[in-house]
């Protein structure tokens, strides 16, 4: 047996024995969804969200750009995307018809091979749309980038200025679905026009990661339709900079001042009971007037009851959405004649509660209760809302929800060779305890559930945070991806099914044999995972692609008769037309190299599976993302 092969087998299975699930811990269910106000999401069915409709763009229900040809994008029949098909340094750029000020931005990009638009802010504030697949140290001209600012007065080597590069390259292959989250504040200015604040984009996301957050503005960026600066403006997505598609655009504009509290008071009882007392059994320690709402009201210690009353004034009628966390704090929140949240004390700051209740434009009388019978050393409350054009903002001081200085942050590097760590994972919310994490020197990462025998995730960038594992208790075990990363099913890869039709399970099933056989190591440390299911012995390997998010997948299958093999899931998959497969509405893409998978409605989503030939066999596929 070879010596590597010897050591991860022996030391999988130890860590499979010390990582079994918590009997004691309930079982998993679905998460219900939170709670949440809606988005105005624009009509693109035709151009009326528009101030027009140039020639360059097209309503249409899809796009396809193939991803070897540089600056060609094709419409596809349908409604909901709008689509630029004009090469660079032609087109005309799209315009909504409203025009904002503070706002918070949801939509979805494709671009081209090699091609360039951009996202514009009040007409002025540009955030770069670019094909940056495989760049290495990105720029404020990749993508997710805040553009530079020009003066055509300066020397040439400072014309460009103020230009701010994403924190690191998110960006997907061209031909891909890529989600952008901005939240901007507009400038202000006083009553006599003077600007007294400058633009601001508060976050920044692109595909997940948060790639800015609270960078200002002192000006328009280079080619906005503005070079004033106004309280308002349109949206502006580019069109003169090569074939590009937007989608699902959706925003919130926020021009409505915060919720404030007045004639606060808060009485205050010393106690130890667990549960919510009798007020009237306690003594009365002191019943004041405050100006905030804080956890440290009663001091450091432990063992009182804060009793917060006060009003509201609520700027506009519609529906607010609160949301509250706190450690090891019993809450209960009145708000009207409504209790919004009734909480006991075990939770930590992590779970959050939420609740929406409809209000009248005004004021409206409010109780908080904060009741902390133990546990001194866990501390903190925080108390949120948001409203009909009002941006989520706190009700709580800040120091009442600071809980400590952070810990530096533990991280795992890639070396020189691969790399591999244990850990927890959470895959769609819920933990899986028999994780591998594996990092390579080609910047390309993925994690692998040797209890299931599957790929859960794939990224690029850096490996892992690891201060949850380790920090004080290291109490959530999880690792924590440094990168853009990409889910897949997470269900067993391989099985036996009756008929076309049969569901695929997501955990392994009495009726089938799986054994967990470790693995082995290369001269490079890159692992091969071993496996066996119904008596068919199979090694996984994963080789990642240098430059490129691309993660090659290689099964060696000693023998595939009546076995399937799921390759992914999702919404919507469908086959393009140079043979790949793009999954989950464009999320990633699988490429078999000219093999035919099955295409299958199965349990409300579509799954891609291929039907395994009889006998010994080699199937190599790529995942790009």
């Amino acid at each position: 047996m070879n010596v590597n092969y010897r050591l991860a087998w022996l030391l999988a299975l130890l860590w499979l024995s010390a990582c079994t699930p918590d009997p004691e811990l309930p079982p998993e269910t679905e998460p219900e969804p939170e709670p949440a106000l809606p988005f105005t999401a624009m009509d693109l069915s035709d151009f009326s969200g528009f101030q027009s409709g140039p020639e360059n763009w097209a309503i249409a229900g899809g796009a396809y750009a193939d991803r070897s040809k540089a600056l060609t994008m094709e419409p596809l029949e349908g409604t909901g995307v709008v689509v630029n098909t004009a090469p660079p340094r032609s087109g005309a750029h799209l315009f909504t018809a409203f025009e904002h000020g503070d706002i918070e931005l949801e939509l979805e990009v494709m671009t081209a091979k090699n091609s360039n638009s951009g996202i514009y802010l009040q007409g002025r504030y540009e955030i770069q749309v670019f094909d940056s697949w495989g760049v290495k140290t990105p720029q404020h001209s990749d993508m997710g980038g805040i553009y530079q600012r020009w003066d055509d007065d300066a020397p040439k080597d400072k014309r460009g200025y103020e230009g701010h590069p994403p924190a690191m390259n998110a960006a997907k292959a061209p031909g891909l679905w890529q989600q952008v989250r901005i939240l901007f504040h507009a400038p202000r200015f006083d009553d006599n026009g003077q600007k007294v604040q400058n633009a601001r984009f508060k976050e920044v996301w692109l595909n997940g990661i948060k790639v800015h957050e609270n960078v200002e503005l002192t000006g328009p960026t280079r080619a906005a339709l503005f070079t004033d600066e106004a309280p308002t403006g349109p949206i502006m997505l580019q069109g003169d900079h090569g074939p590009v598609a937007y989608r699902n655009i959706r925003y919130k504009r926020y021009d409505n001042p915060p919720v404030e509290t007045r004639n606060l008071t808060v009485a205050q009882y010393e106690t130890r009971q667990e549960e919510l007392p009798d007020w009237d059994t306690l003594e009365l320690q002191s019943n004041t007037p405050v100006d905030s709402i804080s956890f440290y009201q009663a001091g450091t210690r432990a063992g009182f009851s804060l009793i917060y009353e006060g009003v509201l004034a609520v700027p506009a009628t519609g529906d607010y959405l609160f949301t509250t966390y706190a450690n090891h704090t019993a809450i209960r929140f009145i708000v009207g004649q409504d209790t919004l949240f009734d909480r006991d004390n075990s939770y930590s700051m992590g779970p959050k509660a939420k609740a929406i209740t409809g209000l009248s434009a005004g004021t409206v009388p409010f109780q908080l209760v904060l009741h902390k019978p133990g546990r001194g050393w866990r501390r903190g409350f925080g108390l949120e809302v948001e409203g009909p054009g009002i941006e989520r903002h706190a009700l709580t001081t800040p120091a009442s929800v600071k809980q400590g200085p952070k810990p530096e942050p533990i991280i795992i590097a890639a070396e020189t060779e691969a790399t591999l760590q244990r850990c927890f994972m959470l895959h769609e919310g819920k933990k899986r305890t028999h994780t591998v994490a594996v990092a390579t020197p080609q910047g390309i990462h993925y994690a692998y559930d040797v209890e299931r025998g599957t790929l859960l995730r794939a990224w690029s960038g850096g490996f892992m945070d690891a201060t949850d594992m380790w920090h004080e208790r290291g109490e959530a075990q999880l690792g924590q991806p440094l990168g853009m990363a990409i889910a897949f099913h997470g269900d067993p890869e391989l099985y036996a099914l009756e008929d076309e039709k049969a569901v695929w399970p997501d955990t392994l099933t009495t009726g089938q044999t799986y054994r967990q056989k470790g693995y082995e190591l290369d001269a490079e440390g890159h692992p091969t995972f071993l496996y066996q299911v119904d008596g068919t012995s199979v090694n996984v390997q994963h080789r990642p692609a240098a430059g490129e998010r691309r993660l090659t997948r290689i099964l060696t299958i000693s023998k595939g008769d009546g076995l399937w093999l799921k390759l992914g899931d999702g919404k919507m998959i469908e086959q393009l037309p140079d043979g790949t497969y793009a999954v989950n509405n464009h999320q990633y893409l699988v490429d078999l190299g000219g093999k035919e998978a099955t295409l299958r409605q199965s349990n409300g989503q579509m799954e891609l599976l291929l039907a395994l030939s009889p006998g010994a066999q080699t199937i190599e596929y790529d995942i790009i993302w």
